[in-house]
Parts: structure tokens; sequence; C-alpha cells
């Protein structure tokens, strides 16, 4: 094969002789047909994906004629072929939560094209909730007031998003669970409140997100 390269005719000819004389040479031909390119080592990156991360796939090819390869990409969500975008599939446009995707890659060497390499297949994992911001409300709070907490959240999948309320009063962790917490029956003036709120999804938990402390000012006395 270091003789020749594809497209090259070959001609063998063969010319008998029995030590007196030359007969007659007869020849036969044949032309170096084009070699496929093949692909190896097909892998998709991460390996533990979520709905707005790319996905890249990367793929070793070879051609025994030395021809460059050009690669097409045939990406799949669910079973469905949703592009053929090169390299790289983006979870903000083609898959959400859950979604089952791999690609299938086809090399050509500009003659032909050679097998298609199918990739394993990535299952969309669950994006975890956040609780972005929790304030407490009044800002100046007094010994009958009922401090008011307000979540901002957001969530990747567009799962809708819970929340749970773990509210302390100097340090102490109380039993009120909801979004308020009442004065009269839960803190006094000088004392420091905060709440930690976790998002949940439905599926999973979120990380907690620990509010600012509140110290109860005193309340001015008043005549009747």
């Amino acid at each position: 094969s270091s003789g020749f390269d594809s497209g090259d005719e070959v001609t063998c000819t063969v010319t008998p002789y029995d030590g007196d004389a030359v007969g007659t040479a007869l020849s036969d031909s044949v032309t170096i047909q084009n070699t496929p390119p093949e692909l190896s080592d097909l892998s998709l990156s991460p390996t533990t994906v979520y709905t707005n991360d790319t996905i890249t796939a990367t793929v070793s090819s070879d051609d025994d004629d030395g021809d460059t390869v050009s690669l097409s990409y045939a990406w799949y969500v669910d079973g469905s072929l949703v592009a053929e975008t090169g390299s790289t599939l983006s979870g903000a446009t083609y898959f959400d939560k859950d979604a089952a995707v791999y690609v299938e890659v086809t090399p050509n060497d500009g003659t032909e094209d050679g097998e298609t390499l199918t990739s394993d297949t990535l299952a969309v994992s669950n994006t975890l909730p956040e609780a972005l911001t929790v304030t407490l409300t009044p800002t100046t709070a007094y010994t009958n007031d009922t401090l008011t907490a307000t979540v901002t959240t957001e969530d990747d999948d567009d799962d809708s998003v819970s929340l749970s309320y773990a509210w302390y009063v100097d340090d102490e962790l109380l039993s009120e669970t909801g979004a308020t917490l009442d004065g009269e029956d839960w803190f006094d003036k000088d004392q420091e409140v905060y709440v930690v709120v976790t998002p949940n999804d439905g599926d999973e938990d979120g990380d907690e997100l620990e509010s600012d402390t509140t110290t109860i000012d005193n309340s001015t006395p008043t005549i009747d």
C-alpha cells in the first residue's frame, strides 16, 4: 500500500521467459478505490448535564488515504432529530429536564461518507432551585409587629418552587414555619430575629438562604 494512493491505476505486466526465448506478455490493471473515513472514541461532555448546559461532542477520525475528513452531526432529543448544528448543542434552546440526548456523527473524506457513529445517551438532570433574596419587613420592628419574609426564587427548569421557613430568635429555632412571625407570640424588644429559607422544586431542595438579622426595637411608651 505504500506504493499507491486512492485513484491510482496499478498495472502488472507478466512476461514469460524459458531461458531461450521471451514469450508474450500479459497485463491487467486495477484502480485503487477510496477508503471511507472512520470514527472512534465518540464522547459527550459534561457527563452530568443540566437544562441550560451546552453539550459538546468529541470524536476522533482516521482516513487511510490521508484525505481531510469533515464531520456532520445529527442531534436527537427523546428520539427526535432536533438540530444539525455542529459539535455542540445548547440546552437553553433544545432540551429540558429529564430529556434523553445523543448525537450521530458521520465522517466524509470529500468522496464518500464513512460509517455513522452514535454516542451514548445523556439524561438531563434536575437543576436545583435557588432562593435569590430574602428580606424581612418591616425593617424597623417592635415587640408587637409581625415580621414578613419576602423571597425571590429562580428555577432553570421552570418548575414551581415552594418554600419552607425556619425562624430563629436569639439563635433558637422556633416552631413557626410560615412566611410571617407574630411578635406578640414570639419575640420581645432587643431580641434578634432572622429566618432561613429553603426552596424546593418538587424533586429536590435547593441551598438554604439566611436573611439579615433584625433587632427588635424598644416601643415608645404612651399615655392614655
